[in-house]
């Protein structure tokens, strides 16, 4: 039997709707009988679920909340966010400094993390399903290419001084968020190809 703590995150299925969301959190778990705010009974072991972008919450009893038909751990992979360069192909080649996030099956970038964070349109939101990486050696570059990049290949390093990660740090992070990317996004099945070897 799992016990649920305040801030996990879940999927939850909606009857409804007929679909699970992947975007649940645990909001609330309470340990003794109580009454919610409006007055209804809690049984011990019950706890609150929020979901749909926080637009949708309803308390589960113990029996649901160990369905794994109703309510699971969550496959979503943690967000992952960093600084690196990236290759831009103008008259020469050069690189330029930009902020990535990587959220939900999408590798996002900015110019700046100021930028992100005033909600400034990104350069680029790149779905990862299919995702292929390669990277050469102990090299701190590698690219990848995805289903949505349409035969473009994006050229990344890693070796920046600000929200510096390894290559191996955003090969894991890639490859989880390919693989959530590839079950909820598209529901076709995972392909994910990382080599350490060679270049494209």
């Amino acid at each position: 039997m799992h016990r649920w703590t305040k801030g996990e995150l879940v999927d939850i299925w909606s009857a409804s709707e007929n679909k699970w969301f992947t975007d649940g959190v645990i909001e609330e778990v309470r340990d003794k009988a109580s009454t919610s705010h409006e007055g209804k009974p809690l049984p011990a072991g019950c706890a609150k679920i929020v979901y749909n972008n926080g637009s949708r919450g309803k308390w589960l009893q113990p029996e649901a909340l160990n369905d794994r038909n109703v309510v699971k751990p969550s496959i979503k992979p943690p967000h992952f966010t960093g600084f690196m360069k990236k290759e831009t192909h103008n008259l020469l080649s050069e690189w330029h400094d930009r902020y990535f996030e990587m959220r939900d099956g999408f590798l996002t970038w900015w110019i700046s993390k100021e930028d992100a964070k005033a909600g400034t349109k990104p350069q680029c939101s790149l779905e990862l399903v299919k995702l292929q990486m390669k990277a050469a050696g102990s090299t701190t570059k590698f690219s990848i290419r995805t289903a949505s990049s349409r035969g473009v290949v994006y050229n990344f390093d890693t070796n920046v001084t600000a929200g510096r990660h390894s290559v191996e740090e955003w090969a894991n992070a890639l490859k989880q968020h390919a693989a959530f990317a590839a079950v909820v996004i598209m529901r076709v099945p995972h392909t994910l190809a990382y080599d350490r070897t060679r270049s494209l």
